[in-house]
C-alpha cells in the first residue's frame, strides 16, 4: 500500500508520500500530509504480491518524497481519492518527514528558506525610504534510494537571502519590515533594526 500527492487528476506527476522502509514513518503506511501538498490529488496505489517471502536488496530509508514504490502490472490497483484540503488544526503526530518548506528571519536581517521540493522564495522588505524584493527559485532535490546503513541525503538545503546593499546602504538605526514568502504563502515575518 502507498499514498502518492499528483499534480494532476489523471494520477501522474505524483511525489510519494509514504515509503515503509522510512526511518520514522508513521505507523500502518500512514503519513503526514505536508501543506505543501494542497490541492494535488491523493493517489493510493495496493499492490498484491502473493504469497511467500518477498526479499527487496536495496530499498529507500531516507524520505518517502519522490520515492514511487509503485511498479505497474497487473497486480496493481490505482485510485484517485480527491484533493488534499488545507488542514483543519495543527499537526499532533510525531512521525513522518519534518515540514517541507520553512523561512525565519534573523535580527540581522538575513532570512534562511528551505523548500524540500523545490519552491519559489521572496524576500520582501520595506522601510520609510522604499521597498526592495528577492527572488529566488530553489530547485527540487533528487530522492534517491539509498542502502541499509548509508545515510539518507538532507532532504533540503537552506539558502540565505540577504538584503540588496543599495537597499541597506546608509541606514542609521532604520527599522525595516521584513516578510519571506514561499510559493505565495506568508512563511516569515520580522521588523529588524539595522546598526550603522
Amino acid at each position: 500500500m502507498q499514498m502518492s500527492a499528483c499534480s494532476k487528476p489523471t494520477g501522474e506527476n505524483c511525489v510519494t508520500l509514504t515509503n515503509p522502509h522510512y526511518v520514522g514513518g508513521c505507523a500502518n503506511t500512514g503519513a503526514v500530509l505536508d501543506p505543501a501538498f494542497v490541492g494535488d490529488y491523493l493517489r493510493v496505489d495496493d499492490r498484491r504480491d502473493g504469497a511467500g517471502p518477498h526479499f527487496m536488496l536495496r530499498y529507500a530509508v531516507g524520505s518517502p518524497y519522490g520515492l514511487d514504490l509503485s511498479t505497474p502490472g497487473p497486480r496493481l490497483s490505482i485510485a484517485i481519492v480527491g484533493r488534499i484540503a488545507p488542514a483543519t488544526g495543527p499537526r499532533t503526530a510525531h512521525c513522518g518527514p519534518p515540514p517541507l518548506n520553512s523561512a525565519s528571519i534573523s535580527k540581522e536581517g538575513i532570512a534562511t528558506v528551505e523548500c524540500g521540493l523545490g519552491c519559489r522564495a521572496v524576500l520582501l522588505a520595506k522601510d520609510r525610504r522604499g521597498k526592495a524584493r528577492l527572488v529566488r527559485r530553489l530547485p527540487r532535490r533528487r530522492a534517491r534510494a539509498v542502502r541499509l546503513g548509508e545515510r539518507p541525503l538532507p532532504l533540503r538545503d537552506p539558502i540565505l537571502l540577504r538584503l540588496p546593499g543599495w537597499f541597506s546602504a546608509g541606514i542609521d538605526r532604520e527599522r525595516i519590515r521584513m516578510i519571506v514568502k514561499i510559493d505565495g504563502k506568508l512563511a516569515a515575518r520580522r521588523t529588524v533594526v539595522l546598526p550603522t
